[in-house]
């Protein structure tokens, strides 16, 4: 039976792709091997393999109780792991509330969560009819990427209209208005919409707004009454080998008004981990950052808004056992924190939370409040161990803080994940030596695991460190760029160093997917500080796969192997 959207909300398979013929002139240019580049361009960073499978925990456990052989196939395995995924994946935030919204509006909708993972559902759903395919660029990060993901659709569904729309359709825009002499550069080109190669034919229209949910519902409404789209505001329309971008008209939303339904919403549109959003836009100006750029004015939902819209996830308590929370500044300060924490404490919901949280949030005081709501996982934006270097980003905290709330969340039971920028302006052997230091110092105890990943700086149109190039001297764009301490090619390898060079406090966190530890935290202490000793060798593994390398810590691969083995089946840990 026909139906209005066909709403995708991600594609992992176009996430990662990238054109490497693109970007062979960074060989030239920074002195850079073909391997390096390909790495460079992927940020891609050591990863055990073994017969083409990453080695998650419950790859390895697999592989060692079978003799150092998989009991399944590879293909198998892949297809175990894919089928995992689609059950525990977060549903996506964006994809969540534009269905919300859209089925308020009185429209038919179905959603895809990640395309990778769901290709036969979305061809049975294609199969059903829809008027219209839309997807979300919240989770791909450049224009060839969109349409790797669009072209795949196209062949699928010949005659279905596809928009796109979200954070990077916006972005183009404001570059392609505030600054178009950037499209004079390759990587840009291939980066953003609207500049540089003409539209591709698998989009048919493209939603330019913050929201777009408006806009979306509009466009089903007139293709289900038969009339025509081209002409409504917010939208470019591919016409001719060119874009025709009609005028703005902003979606207008207050953030206490976009709650989502989750009490009536259709089971099929939930999973055990939702993501919702408690805040809009960003009162900080990271030097570095480009969200400000798409949101720049800030708004936190009240508490008791929040509250409301938790309780109607409560209500659902049979699917959802999670709640991440996605936007990164609902916990920016101490009072956020205390009053957000308390109300989950005051009404005890059944269900585990996780976020974003700034690190100078985080006190003796409000440490009890974490906890007791339901919290077990944080990200932190921690960037670099280097005071100097913070200043210059314009981020607050200080190393002596990060350290100081790394005990407190580790004493509370409460994992993280901190994010690097590596090649910053200003940074230098120095700074990196004094990131890794950090790194080395978080705890490494108890039932919390702190993990970290890193990327090279990459120099986003619109920022503020694109529009101040003369302070850093800073010539180049996105991943082809130098300036007064450092270039591209100096901050891959230095990341290669701290990948390296981190080997007590903090693990990488790498691709690896359900590294579940029940089984080893069901030991007590004994197990945690066994696949604690895991994770460390399981990295070891994979430099020395990664950079040839014949040894590493003084052990080898062969070595390193037979400890897991010793770890994962219970032997006598080293």
């Amino acid at each position: 039976m026909p139906y209005d959207v066909l709403f995708v909300s991600s594609d992992s398979v176009g996430g990662s792709h990238f054109p490497e013929e693109d970007y062979a002139y960074l060989q030239d240019r920074y002195g850079l091997t073909p391997k390096e580049v390909h790495r460079l361009v992927r940020a891609s960073a050591p990863v055990w393999l073994e017969d083409g499978v990453q080695m998650s925990l419950m790859a390895a456990e697999n592989w060692f109780q079978h003799g150092r052989r998989f009991s399944l196939t590879a293909e198998e395995i892949r297809e175990f792991t894919t089928t995992l995924s689609g059950e525990v994946a977060t549903r996506f935030g964006n994809g969540i509330y534009v269905t919300d919204h859209l089925v308020k509006q009185g429209l038919g909708v179905e959603l895809i969560n990640d395309l990778a993972l769901e290709w036969g559902r979305f061809l049975e759903c294609v199969a059903q009819g829809p008027r219209i395919i839309a997807l979300s660029t919240t989770f791909l990060t450049g224009r060839n990427q969109v349409e790797v993901t669009t072209r795949r659709m196209r062949q699928a569904a010949p005659g279905v209209p596809i928009v796109v729309g979200g954070p990077l359709v916006l972005y183009s825009h404001k570059v392609m208005e505030e600054a178009p002499h950037h499209f004079a550069h390759p990587q840009v080109q291939q980066t953003y919409f609207f500049g540089g190669a003409p539209p591709d034919p698998s989009i048919d229209l493209a939603i330019i707004d913050e929201r777009g949910e408006g806009t979306l519902a509009e466009v089903a409404r007139r293709l289900r009454a038969g009339l025509s789209w081209q002409n409504l505001p917010n939208v470019a329309c591919a016409a001719g080998g060119r874009w025709v971008v009609n005028p703005r008209r902003p979606e207008e939303v207050a953030v206490d008004d976009e709650g989502v339904a989750w009490d009536t919403l259709d089971r099929k549109y939930l999973g055990r981990e939702v993501a919702i959003r408690g805040s809009r836009g960003c009162p900080m100006r990271c030097k570095f950052c480009s969200f400000v750029v798409l949101h720049p004015d800030f708004s936190l939902k009240s508490v008791d808004v929040l509250r409301a819209e938790l309780r109607r996830i409560a209500a659902r308590s049979d699917v959802i056992k999670h709640v991440s929370f996605v936007d990164d500044n609902l916990f920016l300060s101490k009072k956020a924190v205390n009053d957000y924490c308390r109300m989950m404490v005051e009404e005890s919901f059944p269900f585990s939370w996780s976020g974003f949280m700034r690190l100078d949030s985080i006190t003796e005081e409000n440490i009890r409040w974490i906890k007791e709501s339901g919290c077990n996982f944080l990200m932190l934006g921690l960037e670099s161990g280097d005071v100097e270097l913070l200043r210059a980003m314009r981020k607050v905290q200080r190393p002596e803080r990060v350290r100081r709330a790394m005990e407190l969340l580790n004493d509370a039971g409460v994992s993280t994940l901190s994010t690097l920028v590596i090649g910053f302006p200003g940074e230098t052997q120095g700074t990196i030596d004094r990131t890794i230091e950090l790194l080395n110092s978080f705890p490494d105890r108890g039932s919390a695991f702190h993990w970290y990943n890193c990327w090279v700086h990459n120099v986003t149109p619109l920022t503020p460190v694109d529009k101040e190039r003369a302070t850093w001297g800073l010539e180049g764009i996105l991943l082809d760029w130098r300036h007064d301490t450092l270039d591209v090619a100096g901050a891959f390898h230095q990341r290669d160093r701290l990948l390296r060079e981190v080997r007590r406090g903090g693990a990488y966190s790498g691709p690896y997917a359900f590294d579940g530890a029940a089984s080893f935290a069901a030991r007590g202490e004994e197990g945690l500080q066994d696949v604690r000793r895991y994770y460390k060798l399981r990295h070891r593994v994979a430099c020395i796969d990664h950079w040839g390398l014949g040894e590493m810590d003084g052990s080898g691969r062969a070595e390193t192997i037979a400890e897991m083995e010793r770890i994962v089946l219970g032997g006598k840990r080293a």
